[in-house]
């Protein structure tokens, strides 16, 4: 319902939007080594994100609890073959604190990352605004997803970002790209 009422309001326009209450989420790595539970929060009370290594199903080991940095909790979230995760998005507030968080498989915020600290200006100024979310991202499934060592995101306004999941380094078209205060949203302690 969200998507379209995204689609069908006039770029740019303020207008009404409505968010179920975010579930728990089970999410596997593609090859099924690494399995992720998030908890969403409460009020005033962070939810949970735990990852686990499935190498032995019989024995699965906990690899890590910690609280969420999202105040309720994200949008998407994907687990790497590696054991990293990426999450995408305030659940409620898309588009502004916490568009990406990356975590190492030990847990440690690799980065967490503002709307403004993605796009450039340019881009920032075209996205799609309702009265809770920004919509970034391209209306269509399979807008994020993951390779080897970065998780990849295609956005409305039409290129495609890269961002290198051990380092928070964005790409496009194989070119580094530089957005203003973008150093801001490389993690100290999280």
């Amino acid at each position: 319902m969200v998507c379209g009422l995204a689609l069908l309001a006039a770029a740019g326009a303020a207008r009404a939007d409505e968010w179920a209450a975010p579930t728990t989420k089970y999410v596997k790595s593609d090859s099924g080594r690494y399995r992720a539970v998030l908890v969403p929060g409460e009020a005033k009370k962070p939810g949970t994100l735990t990852l686990y290594d499935d190498k032995d199903p019989v024995h699965p080991k906990r690899m890590y609890q910690r609280k969420l940095v999202n105040q309720v909790a994200p949008v998407r979230i994907l687990v790497a073959d590696g054991g990293q995760l990426a999450t995408v998005d305030e659940w409620g507030n898309a588009g502004y604190k916490h568009a990406l968080v990356i975590y190492d498989k030990k847990g440690k915020v690799v980065v967490d990352c503002a709307l403004e600290h993605l796009l450039l200006p340019e881009e920032l100024a075209a996205v799609d605004t309702t009265t809770s979310s920004r919509w970034w991202r391209a209306k269509e499934e399979g807008d994020v997803w993951l390779d080897a060592s970065a998780v990849l995101i295609k956005t409305a306004a039409g290129p495609v970002m890269r961002v290198e999941l051990a380092s928070g380094v964005q790409t496009r078209d194989g070119r580094r790209v530089a957005i203003p205060g973008s150093d801001r949203c490389r993690a100290t302690r999280k």
